[in-house]
């Protein structure tokens, strides 16, 4: 019954479950409007309109929903997206950090701090407007740089014990 009943629904939508199980009027739950809008325009337009003649209103035919599945990359998803420049996939899919792994992450992250502070590789630098970010021994190195003050940050959070990998996701002024 259900499974008819569902049925119904997706051939006719909310008309195909008025008048109960069997739909309105006897005829599936379809008046008789409904069924002669089937036909759409056989006709053409030779008698002035749709398959009544008269140019009534016009039913728009129901149907199941159409569903294509479409893959597409992060980039590519990205790239409708107004004012997106770039994006870095760098997506690693891990088990949540546990509390130790996010404490190394926190020290990591401090020692690359630290180590700009100290060794500051271009002279003048604010290193303030340098973002650090440390997952699973990788260091992500943001802001707005020179592609110079990029490279030499980049080369100085290498430098550091624990660092694996680090990720240059700068916007750069030149």
């Amino acid at each position: 019954q259900d499974d008819q009943k569902r049925a119904q629904y997706d051939r006719f939508g909310h008309d195909g479950l008025r008048g109960g199980p069997g739909g309105g009027a006897g005829f599936g739950g379809m008046n008789m409007e409904d069924i002669f809008s089937q036909f759409g325009d056989i006709f053409g337009g030779a008698f002035g309109g749709g398959a009544g003649g008269g140019g009534g209103r016009r039913r728009r035919m129901k149907g199941s929903n159409l569903r294509i599945k479409v893959k597409l990359t992060l980039e590519e998803i990205a790239s409708g997206v107004e004012n997106v420049e770039r994006v870095v996939n760098e997506l690693e899919v891990a088990p949540e950090a546990d509390t130790g792994e996010r404490l190394e992450n926190a020290w990591l992250t401090t020692k690359v701090n630290s180590a700009l502070l100290t060794e500051n590789p271009v002279p003048g630098l604010d290193t303030t407007r340098i973002k650090v970010v440390s997952s699973r021994n990788n260091v992500y190195l943001m802001g707005l740089v020179t592609r110079e003050e990029g490279k030499a940050v980049a080369e100085v959070a290498r430098n550091v014990s624990g660092v694996e990998k680090v990720i240059k996701v700068f916007s750069y002024t030149d």
